[in-house]
């Protein structure tokens, strides 16, 4: 076989194999596309395989009330409104999905023994120890299981935004409610999480932002996700990021910690 003749084998092959993926990928095409509206009207699904990202595609199906809401959100954050569909490297506050970056952040520490997940956050946080907090463990922290009855997420992000270092965060939460046994009671909230992330502040002398970009984000490569850059940062809902970096992060994860 000539070489024109092995190039036009090779040309046909790939064109088979291509049009083979379109097909394939059809259906889920049509199905995030038919869906996505009831999912807030835009979204982004990737598919990673065998080492390499082998699908992505983006719905834009926002009904007038979602632009309204859109536009509504925009205004209060003073930013211009943004109506785009998403990509790969689209940054957007990833809410709840920020408690995985942060507990991942929690566990170097564990790695490195400079933490166990069965210490006390009284040992680091003599706040919660003088109002009966002290007992908690991090396990517990990471599990929604502190037993501290934390307001609803609204006002407690509030009280995280609007605070000057992350000791008043804890002062605040040193003095919420008890609602059950740490270890029995669960309750859904950013209490636990808010705390552990005050005791990595409390064993490295840094912030935890600070602490999010060596251990984790640089170390990935995940050049457009941070935790907002703030006086306090919020570990459980505070993260913004890109599908991008976060198919980095879970790849990670896949690999078993292996960066």
């Amino acid at each position: 076989m000539n070489r024109f003749k092995i190039e036009l084998a090779f040309l046909f092959v790939m064109l088979l194999n291509t049009a083979l993926a379109q097909t394939h990928f059809q259906k889920l095409d049509a199905w995030l596309d038919q869906n996505t509206r009831e999912m807030g009207g835009r979204s982004i699904l990737v598919i990673y395989k065998d080492g390499k990202l082998v699908y992505s595609h983006s719905a834009n199906n926002m009904n007038m009330r979602q632009k309204m809401a859109a536009r509504y959100v925009a205004r209060k954050q003073g930013k211009t409104v943004d109506m785009e569909d998403y990509t790969l490297s689209t940054r957007l506050n990833i809410a709840s999905c920020s408690k995985w970056y942060s507990a991942a952040l929690m566990m170097t520490f564990v790695d490195e023994g400079k933490l166990k997940l069965t210490d006390t956050v009284g040992k680091y946080l003599p706040m919660l120890s003088q109002h009966g907090k002290g007992g908690i463990t991090i396990s517990q922290c990471l599990s929604h299981l502190t037993g501290i009855q934390a307001p609803e997420l609204k006002e407690n992000i509030k009280d995280v935004v609007d605070a000057n270092s992350m000791d008043e965060v804890i002062a605040t939460i040193a003095k919420m409610p008890v609602e059950g046994e740490p270890g029995k009671t669960f309750h859904y909230s950013n209490t636990g999480l808010q705390i552990a992330g005050a005791v990595i502040e409390k064993i490295s002398g840094k912030n935890f932002e600070t602490l999010f970009a060596e251990r984790i984000a640089a170390p990935l490569g995940m050049k457009n996700t941070d935790f907002g850059k703030k006086k306090v940062a919020l570990p459980a809902g505070g993260a913004l990021s890109t599908p991008e970096d976060y198919l980095n992060f879970l790849v990670m994860i896949m690999k078993q910690r292996r960066f």
